[in-house]
């Protein structure tokens, strides 16, 4: 710790203020605490101490909690609550809970029951870098403003170092402020010039730019763009909408530290170019006013579709490879020398040429070979947006996307979307979105960086509920048909009621009128739509047989609704879910 006494009077002063006493309370519990000599402390600086401690990498750490807590018969689970006493019923006993601890941050101002007014954020930036130099330091403060301050924390394996960063009381804005990320980086390097062995900033190896979480409203207006892959290239937005993927893959893979993967999703911008392929599009939500010009917003979303191709990806990703390795032989990449040059070796290539010769076509054959496929790319959300729907609604301009290019290429309204991933990370995730698995590939270990090894999985979209509704619908109109007869007009009610109710139901599965959200959101969920078709399949049960039959399909299709409703692995399709209500967090 390094003290400027002109820092004390300062709001970082005061937020450090027991860190800045030469004998703070934790003195004699530390080991190895002594105070600085004059000689060893920077310019500018009037004191300063030293001792041993330790920097947690959380992203390795809490999983390594849950595990803990997995074992111990921990059960997890996750729920929407408006007041604070609803948690003390979510106990996996069915009991009422007798402790209730509430963590929810800022959300604490507007739970019920809590409604905390005095609760305010206070936001910090950082920085993310490879670069260590095996010490953790920090300042009393900076004389860029007295909201802004600095440290360096080193985390444990290979989890890099963490540069701040700011600390600004009442602000709201969660936005990254690049020229507080270049203040951040030169203070690092000026306190710790080991960090990058005494050269500029220009040589920190940057994994991502972050901020501590703001609340933000549930409501956010948001600007969509479709771009085609043919107008990214020599575009600057290229390069930010590739330093977003790599930022969400390395964020999502810090929860799998197993798996060993290192480096970036994208080594290059021309990767991204390449895997999109000419004939890709990608769609880019920007944060609310931030997009002004092209590539000038604040990404906070994307997701991508391209024709779909059933080949071997590991043929095509060996020739990539090759072409780099040759590049980097030529000394033509900036990063000559890193941890990556491992990666591009011939015998890596000859590992993958001899995995992609062993391995067929990704997909299994299934007898649709003509119906046109999509596969859906670079699904990405910013981890402090997650929970808001944000993929959904980009997934479902892809399906856009694709229906009106199917439809001008004439080849008929049915069409696949085919998702690739990686099965350990993501399966249950696009599981519960209605995709099954139709193709399996498997990477041995050693293979990409990983010791363990891993599976590809591609999975098409599955529209069973949509045919299910579809069905019941038909079924509802022909049983109020048969309702009619005999003729009278207790039967004729009954049955232009029940008729209703099925066209309403086809109607649901093209189109959601704002009225029905609003007058029938029991719809909105297996639970209420399955009590609604056993109420009208019960009307429909007394003879002659066919109103008996229609009757029994339609309350059997409700009772398996029901039970769906308990079977959390199963989330309901798009337009079976309530329109204002959470629906899980979006992955990468």
């Amino acid at each position: 710790m390094y003290i400027r006494k002109k820092d004390l009077e300062t709001a970082t002063g005061k937020y450090l203020a027991e860190k800045l006493k030469l004998e703070p309370w934790y003195k004699d519990t530390v080991p190895n605490f002594r105070l600085l000599a004059s000689e060893s402390l920077g310019d500018g600086f009037d004191d300063g101490y030293a001792f041993t401690s330790v920097c947690i990498n959380t992203g390795i750490y809490l999983s390594w909690l849950v595990s803990q807590c997995l074992q111990k018969g921990v059960i997890f689970r996750r729920a929407n609550l408006k007041h604070v006493s609803d948690a003390s019923k979510l106990h996996s006993s069915g009991q009422e809970a007798h402790v209730v601890v509430n963590c929810t941050g800022l959300s604490a101002l507007k739970l019920g029951g809590v409604e905390d007014k005095n609760m305010m954020p206070i936001r910090g930036q950082t920085v993310l870098v490879r670069n260590e130099a095996n010490v953790m330091c920090s300042s009393s403060g900076t004389d860029d403003g007295d909201d802004e301050v600095c440290y360096l924390m080193q985390r444990a394996a290979g989890g890099g170092t963490l540069l701040g960063g700011s600390y600004q009381r009442g602000n709201w804005d969660s936005q990254l402020d690049p020229s507080l990320a270049v203040r951040i980086m030169k203070r690092a390097i000026d306190l710790c010039p080991a960090l990058t062995g005494g050269k500029g900033i220009e040589h920190l190896d940057i994994i991502r730019q972050g901020k501590s979480s703001v609340r933000m409203s549930n409501e956010v207006a948001m600007h969509v763009e479709r771009i085609p892959t043919s107008n990214l290239a020599d575009k600057p937005l290229l390069n930010t909408l590739v330093d977003f993927a790599n930022n969400a893959f390395d964020d999502r893979m810090q929860n799998y530290p197993e798996m060993g993967f290192e480096g970036k999703r994208f080594e290059k911008a021309e990767d991204f170019l390449e895997e999109m392929g000419p004939d890709g599009v990608t769609f880019i939500q920007y944060a609310a006013g931030s997009h002004e010009t092209e590539g000038s917003g604040q990404i906070v979303a994307t997701a991508g579709c391209k024709p779909f191709k059933n080949t071997n990806k590991l043929t095509e990703r060996v020739e990539s490879m090759r072409e780099e390795r040759e590049a980097r032989e030529r000394g033509l990449r900036k990063d000559q020398g890193s941890k990556h040059e491992a990666f591009y070796t011939k015998e890596h290539e000859d590992q993958l040429q001899h995995q992609a010769e062993k391995i067929g076509p990704m997909v299994h054959k299934d007898g649709q070979e003509d119906v046109p496929r999509f596969e859906v790319m670079t699904v990405c959300v910013r981890p402090d947006l997650q929970g808001r729907k944000m993929a959904d609604k980009l997934v479902e301009r892809v399906a856009e996307e694709v229906s009106s290019q199917v439809k001008k290429a004439g080849k008929g309204p049915e069409f696949k979307l085919v998702v690739r991933l990686m099965k350990e990370v993501n399966e249950k995730y696009w599981l519960s979105k209605g995709f099954k698995p139709v193709g399996e590939q498997f990477f041995e270990p050693g293979l990409f960086g990983s010791p363990t090894g891993f599976h590809i999985l591609a999975m098409d979209y599955s529209n069973i509920f949509r045919l299910v509704n579809l069905a019941v619908g038909g079924v509802m109109i022909l049983g109020g048909i048969g309702q009619f007869f005999p003729i009278g007009f207790q039967s004729v009610i009954v049955g232009c009621y029940v008729i209703l109710f099925g066209a309403a139901t086809l109607l649901l599965e093209f189109q959601i009128p704002p009225a029905v959200s609003r007058w029938a959101p029991f719809l909105f969920s297996f639970i209420g739509r399955g009590i609604f078709y056993i109420f009208v399949g019960s009307i429909l049960l007394h003879q002659p047989a066919i109103r008996i039959i229609a009757g029994s399909i339609i309350g059997i299709v409700g009772v398996g609704y029901v039970v769906l409703e308990y079977i959390p692995q199963i989330e309901p399709p798009q337009n079976m879910r309530d329109a204002g209500g959470e629906w899980g967090a979006e992955q990468i």
